[in-house]
């Protein structure tokens, strides 16, 4: 997987998010990169570049640590109503909201455009008293890869691709 130089977490985007919010209930992390300036696609293709759009490998230990690792429950296949298994619960240009949920957690990724930049925020909400012991375990994970997945969007061509980075034909 290619760096992640330019990504870089967020410390407060619109009063919503700031680095590692960690509380009794839950935690939110987010990240943010700056986006080509002639990149024109919706926050929804740009979120299916940065899962979809991953090497099948990756895909393959993402959708593997959802499921057996947080126990979410992932919808079958993909589809415009699905993002690598998560529901997509609502999409617009400029923010795609993704949910997925277990009996541990339940969990909400929020890729949206502000501005200049692309900027990817997950939260979780713990569903019981394991949830927080598992995500403790998974967090490093997540902060490893999430970065990593967003740094690709910038460097997939935009306004040439298609929703999955995949050429016009």
């Amino acid at each position: 997987m290619a760096g992640h130089g330019s990504v870089r977490r967020l410390r407060g985007v619109e009063g919503a998010v700031t680095d590692r919010v960690q509380t009794r209930d839950g935690w939110v992390q987010g990240f943010t990169v700056p986006l080509p300036q002639n990149d024109v696609r919706s926050s929804e293709q740009l979120a299916r570049v940065m899962f979809e759009g991953a090497p099948a490998p990756v895909r393959q230990l993402l959708v593997a640590g959802w499921r057996l690792g947080l126990g979410l429950q992932l919808l079958p296949g993909t589809s415009p109503h699905s993002l690598l298994g998560w529901a997509v619960t609502s999409s617009s240009h400029d923010q795609v909201v993704l949910a997925a949920q277990s009996r541990l957690i339940c969990a909400v990724k929020v890729v949206r455009r502000v501005g200049p930049d692309l900027v990817a925020t997950t939260s979780v909400r713990y569903e019981s008293i394991w949830g927080r012991g598992v995500w403790a375990v998974v967090l490093p994970f997540h902060l490893l890869i999430e970065p990593r997945l967003l740094a690709r969007v910038v460097q997939s061509p935009g306004s040439e691709r298609g929703a999955r980075g995949e050429p016009h034909h």
